[in-house]
């Protein structure tokens, strides 16, 4: 190799997905649910082919000018144009999908996600770069499969604005990754406009993937030959042979901040490979979340790893979910029902202990029966005209029903957690308390503070939820700068994530969070935890980790 290959990054359509053509009844077939959504009496074989009519010319289109647009532009301008504006772009992404659903069948190349696991394993940063006008296709595809996690940028032309073969689409993705084009492999299927943009661009390797039912199409052109064809995916690993060890450079913590295992469990194969993820892209700690369960830890070396913490209940082997419909919680009026509850969170007491970890994550419970009025009032929610008799009457009737019959519960909740208290001293574990997204959850901060009376702030602490107090906040409830105001001093964990709305759980810089505000309510010793959801990318991520620097969150190492 003439250079030190540190970044592959593949094509989607052709080379890590394969398509196989539908029969023309069923492609008629299901294509005519389009015109079920547009109330049109139009022949399905008609509509079938004006659609792959008009789709040859748009194409035609995209390969002459090489501009990459979305599935909206393309439905409004090439596909349905006679239709009204507003009416396409209401469809277009369920269009989109019915369409692509009616010319074919989609599955992942053999051998796909052994292959890049073990690229990654071996070191190597990977990419995806794909002339696509979907923009949800791919990345769901990718989430679908399990694999999202391991690549480090997913650039779509549709994104971008400029297809291959033009080089500018992969030499953008190379500067996203911070590498340079000369240590860069492309592997494509499609040598016209897969290797001719590689080259174009730079990278040092081309390769294109054929197979027996699908053949890599050819060029004219000798000078855009790729460097090596193959026939399976699995090749790729005879030839990127770097040993498996990462550069040290890549395993240095950079930011002073743990990554929830929240964001990692349909994004990787493995927990290891999350973790490994999670140093890769600078954090210190790891917080094991209660989505992780005995099987997971079974591939894993915990020697390896930092763990600031574990929410419980974690390791556990039955879904918070099950536990919930079960009323296995520390505030359950059933004494059986309250100790399953408490049994799980002394197993994760004493599994954070073994781990080395300082804090456990606890949720102190609801009292059940309230849900659906209150998920019936977040329905209603729009922001800044939430204001109506409806919304006020539901939220009146929750805080009235909330103060009525509460008490029992949080007697309960007090109890369980002086059992806990006793539990944790003996390996000196702090109970961190989090204050929750439903409103007819506990802790409210009156709650809060009572239950933090039990102990010492080196026994007993807050959990601040960006997130959670952002939502509620805006629903109406306890403001979310009141838990700061009451408590700062006693927060030892911060669970960082924006939000929109009350739609939590998104990468910092996604939402509408102050996030300078909430820097000067946190104590230093606080551990800063990022919990976002799977749905965010590997660049969100990253480009949230910037936010929270910036805005004095998080510090470096």
């Amino acid at each position: 190799m003439p250079n030190r290959i540190d970044a592959i990054l593949f094509d989607f359509n052709g080379t890590l997905r394969r398509k196989s053509k539908r029969e023309e009844n069923e492609k008629i077939q299901i294509a005519a649910e389009i015109l079920k959504i547009l109330d049109s009496d139009q022949d399905p074989r008609v509509f079938v082919e004006l659609l792959s009519e008009r789709e040859k010319y748009f194409k035609k289109w995209a390969h002459n000018t090489n501009v990459g647009i979305n599935e909206l532009e393309v439905w409004k301008k090439w596909l349905l144009p006679e239709l009204p504006e507003e009416q396409v772009c209401t469809h277009a992404i369920q269009f989109d999908r019915i369409w692509r659903n009616a010319k074919n069948t989609w599955e992942p190349s053999p051998s796909i996600e052994k292959v890049i696991v073990e690229l990654f394993g071996r070191g190597y940063r990977l990419g995806l770069v794909s002339n696509s006008y979907n923009r949800f296709d791919i990345p769901h595809t990718l989430e679908d499969w399990g694999i999202s996690g391991y690549f480090e940028t997913i650039l779509l032309s549709c994104d971008f604005g400029i297809r291959k073969p033009d080089p500018a689409i992969l030499l953008a993705a190379a500067e996203r990754m911070k590498t340079k084009p000369e240590n860069c492999a492309y592997i494509g299927n499609r040598p016209e406009s897969d290797v001719v943009s590689s080259r174009k661009a730079g990278f040092s390797i081309s390769m294109i993937l054929s197979s027996s039912n699908q053949p890599a199409s050819k060029t004219q052109d000798p000078n855009f030959t790729p460097d090596r064809t193959v026939d399976d995916l699995t090749e790729l690993l005879d030839v990127f042979v770097r040993p498996k060890k990462f550069p040290k450079k890549e395993l240095e913590p950079v930011y002073d901040i743990s990554l929830s295992s929240m964001w990692g469990i349909k994004k990787f194969s493995s927990l290891k490979d999350f973790c490994t993820a999670t140093l890769r892209m600078g954090y210190k700690y790891i917080e094991l979340n209660h989505q992780v369960n005995s099987s997971m830890l079974e591939s894993l070396d915990l020697k390896q790893y930092s763990f600031s913490s574990v929410h419980e209940p974690c390791p556990y082997d039955l879904s918070v979910d099950i536990m919930k419909e079960r009323d296995w919680l520390l505030s359950s009026l059933d004494e059986n029902n309250r100790r399953q509850g408490l049994d799980a969170i002394k197993q994760s007491i004493d599994f954070a202990a073994k781990i080395n970890s300082s804090v456990v994550v606890v949720h102190c419970g609801h009292m059940p029966g309230f849900r659906k009025v209150e998920d019936g009032m977040r329905a209603m929610f729009q922001p800044g005209a939430s204001q109506t008799g409806d919304y006020i009457n539901i939220k009146k009737h929750l805080q009235m029903t909330r103060a009525d019959v509460f008490g029992s519960g949080f007697e309960m909740v007090k109890k369980s957690i002086r059992e806990l208290l006793d539990h944790a001293a003996r390996s000196r574990i702090c109970l961190g308390l989090e204050n929750r997204y439903h409103f007819m959850e506990f802790p409210s901060p009156d709650d809060l503070e009572e239950l933090l009376n039990l102990g010492t702030p080196d026994r007993i602490g807050f959990v601040y939820d960006v997130g959670h107090a952002q939502a509620l906040d805006r629903l109406g409830f306890f403001p979310a700068e009141e838990w700061l105001e009451r408590f700062a001093t006693r927060i030892v964990e911060i669970h960082l994530h924006d939000v929109r709305g009350i739609t939590d759980h998104l990468a910092p810089g996604l939402g509408e969070v102050n996030f300078k505000k909430i820097a000067r309510y946190l104590p230093a010793h606080a551990i800063r935890t990022v919990e976002v959801g799977h749905h965010n990318s590997v660049e969100q991520l990253r480009s949230g980790l910037r936010v929270l620097v910036e805005s004095g969150c998080v510090n470096l190492v």
